[in-house]
């Protein structure tokens, strides 16, 4: 059996070295085998979309945005520099942007060709001093510095500005009192500092071209204080705990040990009383920045000795000690950070609660990123089973000599119990993607085999095609054209595991020992005329052991092919007029929620056969409405949503396996989300099964309860899953995109 284990790690590893090993689109295991998703193992699009628990990510969503100003400003500076000290250039006032032929040669040739144009009240020239004083501008091409007055020294390489400084670039802002600035020692400060940065426009800093198109016209570069158009723009989630709660339309549950996603804030404000400056090190010895665009922030991390290093390669970011100032009552230490910004970086210590795999509550530690090259890393996790340790006896595994499925027992634990250890491996390149995560729950060699749990994909996405028919022109322009879009993939998988976790109905949890196959999916997404739709075509064929259907002490090891196809609709019933952007009254939600009355429809068709001839046909219908009411602006029940989905099951033939028999033909699948007080949800999802059972207990299939603090900027979920005994704690960053600066916070 060890020998076996060793076999697959082996085999596993192997496949990882050969290149190409990946794909760049991120997809994510999902577990439940339950009827159509016994499809290989299947998999839905997005499989891991980041492993790894990364709590400086969310150091660096919050970071990277800010620290970009430092090359605009870099730039716009060295810019102005290289037009103060041409003696062949007046401070003009006549001459503008506007003005110039890009297309010119001869004046790029004679570098009378300005790229950074001044404007003021008052100019003076007094040796190699250069003053502009009263309303001074200082326009580039795609940047412009507002400010009182602006001097410069051509011998010392000194400039100086000062007063209600005001620096803009496209959609990001710096607000300033002075900024001074040394060109020979590269020193300098800036004095009272608050910036508001849209890092995703960042590459596009081009701070002099012949092409005139790329030109920041004048209205685009004024500088709004007040935050408008605000919408959400996507989330950060942190996941501690044993699963992972997706907030999509399935509303599913993906069991997974750890899970991260971290998408930097696209809009990032900081205030700081001075920031340092010296050479490419920036510094300020207390430095605030959030995520949130109104004032008061709900969420803001405080820095002290707060330090950047700028260079081609990287950014690196450290502080002395952070905290997360959460509504300015509630401050939690983060400790130092240690951040490069270009280069993954793992949260150190977490911890969850799995009362059959750890026996309850467990710490864990992951270890620094190892980076084999641009496409390949290695991340390291040890496991600590605490509440096993303190009762010195586990119930995680069956008797030594008894088979992998076999029932669990309670006994005592070893010292190599208190030890767990797990490894993910990912690469890619181009559009190939290979996963291997493998994890075990405990030490003891003895107990290898039944400690150990491997899971392996290589996906290959052939092909991946976007339409919108909105860009495009009719034949006939005087005929309207339709509100359509289409999203198509086409996916390619060879997957294989040993000790795979499954879920079926009220059967529970069922271990397939080991599996390996292939995989093809094809899946398309559309919307037309406000109806959305989707299809997913697959064919998969693979070796399954696992526990026959006729005695689950027994393993029996088949081939199996699966041929399926899934459609579904969500046909809006009724939707009212809502607002396009969100403002400062929505306290308890990042978006504007979408109120309304849908009626949802979903079919799939499953043909099941297996090497001895047995074969299952499954038709499978479910139905039904789903209405959201409430703007969740109120502090009292202003946000309710319920989804009443009655699904039938029908059936032909039996599974030789108990993971994929089809069960459970008749329930209705309920979700039910109510605000209860201000920022307080609670949120219920289940299925209720209409079959006759044994006891009332088998009623309810998978129940899970989530208990919410949802706030604009952030938000904390509790969920517990009362089947499994599995839960922990899911918090979430919200990031924004908006126009303006915003306004100075404290």
């Amino acid at each position: 059996m060890k020998i076996k284990i060793f076999i697959h790690l082996f085999l596993f590893s192997f496949l990882a070295l050969i290149e190409p090993v990946v794909s760049n689109n991120k997809f994510k295991k999902n577990n439940n085998f339950e009827y159509s998703k016994i499809k290989a193992i299947k998999l839905d699009e997005n499989l891991y979309q980041d492993h790894v628990l990364k709590n400086s990510e969310i150091d660096k969503s919050l970071y990277k945005g800010k620290f970009n100003i430092h090359a605009n400003l870099n730039y716009f500076f060295y810019d102005l520099l290289a037009n103060l000290d041409n003696n062949s250039l007046e401070i003009n006032k006549e001459l503008s942007l506007d003005n110039i032929d890009y297309d010119n040669d001869s004046l790029k040739i004679n570098k009378k060709l300005p790229s950074v144009y001044i404007d003021s009240d008052e100019q003076t020239a007094l040796g190699s001093l250069i003053i502009a004083e009263g309303n001074v501008v200082v326009k580039s091409q795609n940047a412009i510095l507002n400010a009182s007055k602006l001097s410069y020294d051509k011998d010392l390489k000194l400039l100086i500005i000062r007063g209600n400084i005001k620096f803009t670039y496209e959609d990001s802002f710096l607000e300033a009192s002075d900024i001074e600035y040394d060109f020979i020692n590269k020193k300098g400060f800036i004095l009272n500092a608050y910036g508001s940065v849209n890092f995703k426009e960042i590459s596009k800093i081009q701070l002099f071209s012949k092409d005139n198109s790329n030109r920041i016209e004048d209205n685009i570069l004024k500088y709004e204080n007040n935050p408008k158009e605000v919408r959400f723009n996507n989330e950060s989630f942190l996941k501690l705990g044993n699963f992972y709660r997706k907030y999509e339309e399935d509303e599913s549950f993906t069991d997974q040990d750890f899970e991260a996603k971290f998408n930097p804030i696209v809009k990032t404000r900081f205030t700081t009383k001075k920031i340092d400056i010296n050479d490419n090190v920036w510094f300020s010895d207390d430095l605030t920045l959030t995520n949130d665009p109104f004032n008061k922030p709900q969420l803001k991390i405080r820095n002290k000795n707060f330090r950047t290093i700028f260079n081609e390669d990287n950014t690196k970011i450290r502080s002395k000690w952070s905290w997360a100032r959460v509504e300015d009552k509630i401050s939690v230490p983060l400790g130092p950070r240690r951040i490069d910004v270009d280069k993954n970086q793992n949260f150190k210590w977490g911890n969850g609660y799995d009362k059959e795999k750890y026996d309850g509550f467990y710490i864990f530690r992951r270890f620094n990123e190892i980076n084999f090259n641009d496409n390949t890393s290695l991340n390291l996790t040890t496991t600590f089973p605490i509440q096993r340790i303190i009762y010195g006896e586990t119930e995680s595994f069956p008797k030594n000599e008894d088979l992998v499925i076999s029932p669990k027992v309670k006994q005592d634990i070893k010292f190599t119990d208190y030890f767990g250890i797990g490894a993910f491996l990912k690469s890619e390149k181009n559009n190939w993607q290979y996963i291997l995560d493998i994890s075990t729950n405990s030490l003891d060699v003895e107990k290898l085999d039944k400690a150990t749990e491997i899971n392996s994909y290589l996906k290959i996405n052939l092909s991946q095609d976007e339409i919108n028919s909105k860009e495009k022109k009719s034949t006939n322009g005087n005929l309207p054209q339709p509100n359509f879009n289409l999203n198509k993939s086409d996916d390619l998988t060879f997957f294989g595991s040993y000790r795979s976790k499954t879920k079926n109905g009220s059967l529970g949890e069922i271990v397939v020992k080991s599996s390996y196959g292939v995989q093809y999916d094809i899946t398309t997404n559309k919307e037309s005329n406000n109806i959305k739709s989707f299809t997913d075509k697959s064919l998969s064929i693979g070796n399954y052991e696992s526990e026959s259907k006729l005695n689950s002490n027994n393993l029996i090891n088949k081939n199996r092919l699966l041929l399926s196809f899934k459609r579904g609709y969500e046909i809006p019933l009724w939707k009212p007029e809502t607002e396009t952007y969100i403002n400062d009254e929505y306290k308890y939600s990042p978006v504007v929620i979408p109120q309304g009355l849908s009626w949802n429809l979903e079919g799939n068709l499953d043909f099941f056969r297996y090497e001895d001839g047995s074969k299952q046909d499954l038709f499978l219908i479910k139905t039904g409405p789903k209405l959201t009411v409430g703007e969740l602006k109120k502090n009292l029940f202003d946000y309710t949503e319920i989804s009443i989905m009655p699904r039938f099951k029908f059936n032909r033939g039996q599974s030789p396996f108990n993971f994929d028999q089809v069960i459970d033909n008749k329930a209705i699948e309920l979700k039910v989300s109510q605000q209860l007080y201000g920022p307080i949800l609670v949120n219920f999802t289940t299925e209720l099964s209409l079959d006759k059972k044994e006891s009332n207990e088998d009623i309810l299939i998978n129940p899970v309860i989530d208990i919410a603090w949802s706030r604009r900027a952030y938000s904390v979920n509790l969920f517990y899953n009362l089947d499994s005994e599995v839960g922990g704690i899911n918090f979430k960053i919200n990031t924004f995109d908006f126009k303006g600066a915003g306004e100075r916070f404290n």
